[in-house]
């Protein structure tokens, strides 16, 4: 009975590691703006939530089961803030303005999703690229109250960008949502496809 003891104290350990690692996966520790706090933003989950033990846990350390968040609060966590909203192939950049001659080009930072006490938040970093535009883009805005999403031309997306850069100049029927994008790019680095991120 001797050694059962150990092994049961560690399998206690591992279980608490790998909630605690489950949380932090999922939620992050950036700050940033909120992205649809009582609205529910986005939340697509297009990949699944691996949970592994993370590394450096031993079953040397003090910390008891009990201290961790339960495997429950850790899954509803990551349904309201899921790092899969941004799928394979697609970047989220944050756009801070836009120009529509000689050719249709945004002015965009990277951008990073994370988890705030209120859902999902997004984050600028970096200095802000060009980005130039393929023309059989496919562009969408948000409609109202972060509701469903509307295909325009990109002449108007750009407009929207440059209109949310100014406060309450934007045209109904949309609104801001942070400048947030969701794009995805060719081999030459032109954005093939936009939409709003809110």
């Amino acid at each position: 009975m001797f050694v059962r003891r150990p092994a049961l104290r560690t399998a206690g350990l591992a279980g608490a590691a790998l909630a605690l690692s489950l949380s932090v996966a999922a939620c992050g520790s950036q700050p940033a703006t909120e992205a649809g706090a009582s609205s529910g933003a986005p939340a697509t989950p297009s990949g699944s939530i691996v949970a592994s033990p993370s590394p450096g846990s031993s079953s040397g350390s003090s910390s008891s089961p009990s201290a961790g968040p339960s495997p429950t609060a850790s899954a509803s966590a990551a349904a309201s803030c899921n790092p899969g909203f941004v799928r394979p192939g697609y970047k989220l950049i944050h756009a801070v303005s836009g120009v529509l001659q000689p050719e249709e080009q945004l002015r965009a930072s990277a951008a990073a999703l994370g988890c705030g006490p209120k859902g999902a938040t997004f984050s600028a970093s970096g200095p802000a690229v060009r980005y130039s535009v393929t023309t059989e883009v496919s562009a969408e805005l948000l409609g109202p109250g972060r509701t469903g999403s509307t295909t325009v031309p990109i002449s108007r997306l750009i407009e929207h960008v440059n209109d949310c850069t100014q406060v309450g100049a934007v045209a109904e029927p949309f609104s801001c949502h942070g400048n947030y994008f969701l794009i995805k790019v060719d081999s030459g680095g032109q954005i093939v496809e936009i939409s709003e991120a809110g």
